[in-house]
């Protein structure tokens, strides 16, 4: 992958992880995003992509010879519709390039999905930075196979559990030696991509959060 490419997935990555928490659509964040997909995907093309905060995500043939428009706030599915009506309308090389980056403006548009289906646990397994709303990092952890992890938070370093619901849901807790569980934290989880989720906070004691706010997790 070109450095120039490199770059721009990179910026793709950022832009979403600041606009989604707390959401509330800005047509700013989502023109970033229109403009990296199109800095990496249609430069020297035909084609403008254009998006808005009605919901509106349309690729625009110049000239006014064609085009397609999806509607993402009345069509379920508006990430796999976009890319059904581009395999008819545009190439091959600008479909493939295009259809892994437009969730990400669907999501600055309506927010994340918090009931997208999750990927195996094992998806989990590994080191996260996690960050607040303000994108300061607040805590490290290493999430185990056996479903064990351990936090780093300042110099205070704790060990528990952690679980995977069906409910679309993770949960992290302490287990005492008496069999006493503290819940720490309850979230729902909703995937950007195999290294960054959103975890947004329903229950639990979060010493790095509250209520309703949401986390970022950064492979």
């Amino acid at each position: 992958m070109s450095k120039p490419h490199a770059l721009v997935i990179a910026s793709l990555v950022m832009l979403i992880i600041v606009a989604a928490p707390g959401h509330a659509a800005d047509q700013a964040k989502i023109d970033q995003l229109v403009n990296a997909i199109t800095s990496l995907c249609l430069s020297g093309t035909q084609y403008t992509l254009k998006a808005d905060v009605s919901g509106t995500i349309s690729l625009i043939k110049r000239g006014g010879q064609g085009g397609i428009s999806v509607d993402t706030r009345e069509a379920r599915g508006a990430a796999a519709i976009f890319d059904e009506k581009l395999r008819i309308e545009a190439d091959d090389a600008i479909r493939r390039c295009i259809e892994p980056h437009i969730q990400k403006v669907i999501d600055a548009i309506n927010g994340p999905d918090w009931t997208t289906p999750l990927p195996a646990p094992e998806a989990l397994v590994g080191t996260w930075l996690v960050y607040n709303e303000a994108h300061q990092q607040v805590k490290r952890m290493q999430l185990n196979p056996d479903g064990t992890y351990r936090q780093w938070q300042g110099n205070t370093i704790t060990p528990g559990d952690y679980k995977l619901t069906s409910a679309n849901e993770l949960k992290f807790s302490y287990s005492h030696p008496n069999g006493r569980e503290d819940l720490i934290e309850l979230g729902r989880i909703s995937w950007i991509d195999k290294d960054h989720f959103q975890f947004k906070i329903l229950n639990g004691y979060f010493p790095s959060g509250q209520i309703g706010s949401v986390l970022m997790y950064e492979r």
